[in-house]
């Protein structure tokens, strides 16, 4: 695999997981930050000679700075966008990537990011850059693409997420962009083929499905999932977030949403990264990812999947989706233009590339008996997992 990937933003909690990431699979790398001193630690012993590792290189780079940014995407084939928050950079380090002649991914970017993206240009240059690379959106959209592979008539789609992790600054802000007005709304629901405002309420204190606790629930329809939506063909989505422990986060983001995500969200994302420690301690960091799928085979048969994801933490599945991504572009995998991840990629690829990661505990989709009204029974396989066999 030949070609260099500029990782920016390197010295973050996604940027560094990409890194190492990429290192180990022999990709040649230059990571760029404001503080390199913190990037030392990716480059293995003998990083230049060793067989598994590609060359590293350890540069200092303001994005803010436009001859430091060219700078630093000159050369390489991929650029990946670590740095954030999102809703500052917007196209800023896309536009330096693709006057560079190179590749880009982004972890994040979604709707402001989209927006500002020169589609005409990027299809024209032959180039690919691919946003929502990452956990949430990105592989939200994935996994159910992956469940859904085979199924002729989709009918409904359940989701459960839950992140029980720290938060930095960066991660808090996008966390938080994510809930904000043009990205979704609260309570919403897929229903008939689209959007039905307060078609769900918030649950307290209900156990679901491969969750070892009672927990909060909170419906949430965003853009991502209606796109989703509308690529699957479904009639229903009900899409939960779930919240675990103390019910720090959950009401620091109720005062939060109350009185509006405008503007800077950096004192926003401090008090969230607060709530998030306290509702931490004392806990061991989870993320899961829960999806049902609903339909028929293709001889009317009623069928219901279950896609399932453990992982031990948030920024190392961002960054494996994030340095998947620059891998693929590496191989010429992707078509040329701007491409939100789950529409263009092997979500087959993807999940043997997440199995490979030491943060990954569990991945697994599997199908469960139906009744005669097409809903799904319990089966052997759910009771193996909840019991932590898988």
């Amino acid at each position: 695999m030949s070609g260099l990937v500029a990782v920016l933003g390197a010295s973050g909690g996604v940027g560094l997981h990409t890194a190492r990431q990429l290192v180990r699979s022999g990709v040649g790398l230059r990571l760029g930050a404001r503080r390199p001193e913190v990037m030392r630690s990716v480059v293995p012993p003998n990083a230049e000679t060793a067989e598994t590792a590609g060359t590293v290189e350890v540069v200092a780079v303001d994005l803010w700075d436009d001859a430091a940014l060219a700078e630093f995407c000159a050369g390489a084939s991929v650029v990946v966008n670590c740095a954030g928050p999102s809703y500052a950079v917007v196209d800023r380090v896309a536009l330096a990537a693709l006057a560079s002649g190179a590749h880009y991914v982004d972890p994040g970017g979604d709707v402001p990011l989209w927006r500002a993206l020169s589609h005409e240009d990027w299809a024209a240059s032959g180039l690919t850059a691919v946003i929502n690379a990452g956990l949430m959106p990105g592989l939200t959209s994935v996994l159910p693409h992956w469940l859904a592979e085979g199924m002729v008539q989709r009918r409904s789609l359940t989701a459960y997420v839950g992140l029980l992790d720290r938060m930095t600054p960066v991660g808090a802000a996008e966390y938080l962009l994510t809930l904000a007005g043009e990205h979704g709304e609260a309570m919403a629901a897929w229903r008939d083929g689209q959007r039905r405002s307060r078609a769900l309420g918030p649950v307290s204190g209900v156990r679901v499905p491969f969750f070892s606790s009672p927990v909060d629930l909170q419906p949430y329809l965003s853009l991502e999932t209606e796109r989703l939506a509308s690529s699957l063909r479904l009639s229903e989505v009900d899409w939960w977030n779930v919240f675990d422990g103390e019910g720090h986060v959950l009401r620091t983001l109720a005062r939060l949403q109350a009185d509006g995500l405008d503007g800077d969200l950096s004192a926003s994302a401090r008090l969230l990264c607060e709530a998030a420690e306290l509702d931490l301690f004392g806990r061991t960091p989870y993320q899961t990812l829960v999806f049902q799928l609903d339909g028929t085979t293709r001889d009317g048969t009623p069928e219901s999947r279950t896609a399932l994801l453990r992982g031990t933490d948030t920024y190392a599945l961002t960054a494996a989706v994030a340095s998947f991504s620059a891998r693929r572009l590496l191989e010429g995998a992707e078509p040329p233009g701007a491409q939100h991840v789950q529409d263009v990629v092997d979500a087959d690829a993807l999940c043997a590339w997440l199995r490979e990661q030491p943060e990954v505990t569990v991945l697994e989709r599997f199908t469960s008996p139906t009744t005669s009204d097409g809903t799904a029974e319990r089966s052997e396989v759910v009771d193996d997992v909840e019991e932590g066999v898988l």
